[in-house]
């Protein structure tokens, strides 16, 4: 009897810390993506219509896709969340969503110069592949949520959504 008692001990102990560690990963997950979406910002902003700026917003958005493929096999490899894990992983989503739309617009004022230097075709490409993965990231993410998380974070996968569909269409 004993035995059973510290056995079932250690299993809800490891099982909260796989909790624990499943959100801290998510979180970071997720920080991380927001800090790879501004660089790429940030990299967009500077386009001067030279070949070593588009490298670096080439580089940048690789970098978020990376991120968000990070994100999202973490996420496929963890438990549901709990209310508390998923206001977390809502709080996160929240600080970089203002950050992906930002970007995005970021992209739409530079679509004409890049279009003009050639870069039209080839930034489409990338912002459909990334738009993929933010799909995939999305559905990974609303796996883990709650019913009510979930219905709150479709309408800021909506107007990203149609923030991307649009940033696309400046570059055709």
């Amino acid at each position: 009897m004993h035995i059973t008692r510290i056995i079932a001990f250690f299993a809800i102990s490891i099982t909260s810390t796989v909790a624990i560690a499943n959100i801290d990963q998510t979180v970071s997950d997720i920080h991380e993506l927001t800090h790879k979406t501004r660089v790429a910002k940030h990299a967009i902003e500077n386009f001067n219509g030279g070949i070593t700026s588009a490298m670096k917003i080439a580089n940048a958005i690789f970098k978020a896709h990376t991120a968000s493929e990070i994100a999202r096999s973490h996420l496929k490899e963890s438990d549901a969340f709990s209310s508390s894990d998923g206001d977390q992983t809502m709080k996160a989503y929240e600080e970089f969503y203002p950050v992906l739309i930002s970007t995005l617009q970021a992209g739409q004022a530079k679509a004409p110069e890049m279009k003009q230097r050639g870069l039209g075709y080839i930034a489409r490409g990338m912002l459909s592949n990334l738009y993929q993965e933010k799909d995939q990231l999305e559905d990974a993410m609303l796996g883990q949520l709650s019913t009510n998380h979930t219905r709150i974070l479709r309408q800021s996968i909506g107007e990203a959504d149609t923030a991307f569909r649009l940033t696309i269409d400046y570059f055709s």
